[in-house]
């Protein structure tokens, strides 16, 4: 597993950049957002349409770069001189996605304790602080998905589950542009390749 890191490093440190990257983007567009205090929630619509819009973004941005991975590796399984590994995009996005489980994670556990147990509320609140900076391109959606209901502790726990989830689908992305590289097939094959 640790063998997985080191060979594949670069590639699962520029998708956590990508992450970063999408972070500042979405929060510079957030912060503006938040101020405009609609009391018709309209500044809740906005969050939701840029946390969709900065996602969608990020995603390309994943496609692009697995896919990338994907067609090198493509043209050194012909060559034989590498063994196609079909699971090669899972396992980069798992490790780039591993500074968000080891946040959302303890978030989540946080949550449950100081909601139900009474105990951890300032671990709860510095986690979550932390969180919706760190995954602040998904937290239109994910408090779209709740209602902006920021006050009942279910809402909090599903807040805390989404955090964990969501995220996750970054996974399936690299996957899938991972398999569509490595067999030299394009999602976008209306986008004419660089020659």
């Amino acid at each position: 597993m640790f063998r997985f890191f080191r060979e594949n490093s670069y590639s699962i440190i520029k998708l956590y950049v990508n992450q970063i990257g999408i972070m500042i983007f979405s929060l510079a567009l957030l912060f503006p957002i938040d101020t405009i205090a609609g009391s018709d929630g309209s500044s809740n619509l906005l969050s939701v349409v840029t946390s969709l819009l900065s996602i969608a973004f990020y995603y390309v941005l994943i496609y692009y770069a697995v896919w990338e991975i994907g067609a090198k590796d493509k043209i050194r399984v012909d060559s034989g001189r590498y063994e196609r590994k079909r699971f090669k995009g899972l396992f980069i996005a798992l490790w780039a996605n591993v500074p968000n489980l080891i946040l959302s994670i303890p978030h989540l556990i946080f949550t449950i304790t100081a909601f139900f147990g009474g105990a951890g509320k300032q671990l709860y609140g510095a986690l979550t602080a932390i969180l919706r900076f760190h995954c602040s391109m998904y937290l239109g959606v994910i408090l779209g998905i709740t209602g902006f209901d920021v006050e009942s502790a279910g809402a909090q726990i599903a807040v805390g589950v989404l955090f964990i989830v969501v995220p996750l689908l970054s996974v399936a992305v690299a996957h899938l542009a991972y398999a569509l590289g490595s067999r030299d097939k394009r999602l976008f094959s209306f986008i004419a390749p660089k020659k």
